[in-house]
């Protein structure tokens, strides 16, 4: 078995809708370390993310981040570190979902794989 340090997602721009920013590859389990999201817009927004079990579609019961708000500093760039992230295990064929309600969040995840 092999431990390595990986970027899940690099720099994403959310959609507006839950949509996977990452898909747990076959025979690996995922570990996320830290997600950050931050506000590139001129306005504020709201980020949501979800955990979804392979095979699983997002709702209420897999959603982990509901609604947090990015407000629009003087310039851009308000971000949020999500501790509700940190630690979060995806098994093969599990997803990460986050959306935003507006354009302009992007979505930044490193974290470690161990293959099996």
């Amino acid at each position: 078995m092999t431990v390595r340090a990986v970027v899940i997602a690099r720099n994403v721009q959310l959609p507006a809708a839950a949509a996977a920013q990452f898909t747990g590859p076959a025979n690996t389990v995922t570990v996320i370390k830290r997600a950050v999201f931050t506000n590139t817009s001129a306005g504020n927004r709201a980020v949501s993310a979800h955990v979804v079990p392979s095979g699983a579609t997002a709702s209420n019961s897999t959603l982990i981040l509901n609604g947090q708000e990015l407000t629009a500093p003087p310039g851009v760039g308000s971000s949020y570190v999500a501790p509700e992230l940190a630690g979060v295990v995806l098994n093969a064929g599990d997803t990460l979902q986050c959306f935003a309600d507006g354009t302009g969040v992007t979505l930044m995840v490193n974290g470690v794989q161990q293959t099996q």
